[in-house]
Order: structure tokens, then C-alpha cells, then sequence
């Protein structure tokens, strides 16, 4: 409708403002969104840490449903001080104390944290980048177990009680295991 048209007036205007209309002639055949500013992609990185902070809260989720220890504390405060400074924000208490919220853990304290937040302050000068900590690392800070992992499929941080070779060779142990004996079933 027209807005001159006295119809158009109680009637609720739907098409974006961006909308161009397409018309033939006198007749309106409809309106067009003009494409907007697509958002920048996710660089591997960042989608990296977007992955570890998910299974890390799967983990605290896992550990206080079960009434389980969180772990040690300052494993979860220097693993959740490397993922702030890996995503760029500042290593401070309180942006350490959001990450705990948003991920579910206990409070952690603000003196463990102060300590841990002057170290990727540093890093941060001599570098442009802050690197995240590797899986076996992040997995020895917070003391994650190899059934832990196995149970919640945490692709993303190693278990500090299996190695990446022994955990490999394992799931090739099981997989022949279930191969044997599906071709057993089969004779």
C-alpha cells in the first residue's frame, strides 16, 4: 500500500527501511532486502577456544553433578587465565571470575588469580599473540581423567592420567577387538 493511502494508515509497516521497492509501471510487484554487512568469520583459533571453554564447562558440569572435586583451583585459574588472554581481553580478576561463572565452577580466589594474571601480561608484551595452552597441559592443570574424557567425548584437552600414544593405542586395541569378534558372529 501507498502511505497515501487512507487504508495504510492503521496498517503496521513490515518491509525493512533498506527494502528497495521493484515496481512495473504504477503497480508495486514486491520489495527486495539489500544484502547487509555479513559478520567476519571465526578465525581456527578463536574457534578453538570457543570449544575448550564448552568442554570445560561440560567437564565442571560432569564433576559437580556427580559430587566430584572441581579440581585444583589453580589449575582452573591459570587454564581460564590463558583462554581470556588467548581471545585477547584483559587477564584480570574479575574477567577470570566471569569465565568461572559462565562455565559453571566455584569462585575462585581473587590472590590465585592476581598472580596468575601478571604472567600473560607479560607474554603479551614480548608477543603480538598469546598461544593456547597445549591438550596435555590444560588436561594436567585441571587434573581431567581418561574416563572423564571418554564420557563426556572431550576432543580438545587430553587426559593427564593417559597419554596421546597410549590413548591411540588403546582405541586401535578396541577397535581390532570389535572387529574380531563381529567377524566371528558373522562365521
Amino acid at each position: 500500500m501507498d502511505e497515501k493511502d487512507p487504508r495504510a494508515k492503521n496498517v503496521a509497516k513490515v518491509v525493512p527501511t533498506t527494502a528497495k521497492k521493484r515496481m512495473l509501471g504504477a503497480v508495486v510487484l514486491g520489495y527486495t532486502k539489500e544484502p547487509g554487512r555479513l559478520r567476519k568469520p571465526l578465525s581456527w583459533s578463536t574457534v578453538t577456544v570457543m570449544q575448550r571453554k564448552n568442554e570445560l564447562a561440560r567437564l565442571v558440569q560432569y564433576r559437580l553433578h556427580n559430587g566430584l572435586d572441581a579440581g585444583p583451583p589453580i589449575g582452573w585459574a591459570a587454564v581460564l587465565a590463558n583462554l581470556s588472554a588467548t581471545l585477547g581481553d584483559e587477564v584480570t580478576v574479575d574477567s577470570v571470575a566471569d569465565l568461572c561463572r559462565r562455565i559453571g565452577l566455584p569462585e575462585i580466589d581473587a590472590a590465585i588469580v592476581a598472580g596468575l594474571a601478571r604472567d600473560p601480561e607479560k607474554a603479551r608484551r614480548v608477543w603480538t599473540k598469546y598461544e593456547l595452552l597445549d591438550a596435555a597441559s590444560t588436561g594436567a592443570l585441571i587434573e581431567m581423567t581418561s574416563v572423564e574424557r571418554e564420557e563426556l567425548e572431550i576432543k580438545r584437552i587430553d587426559a593427564w592420567d593417559e597419554t596421546a600414544d597410549d590413548r591411540r593405542r588403546r582405541l586401535t586395541r578396541e577397535r581390532k577387538r570389535k572387529c574380531i569378534a563381529k567377524k566371528r558372529q558373522q562365521s
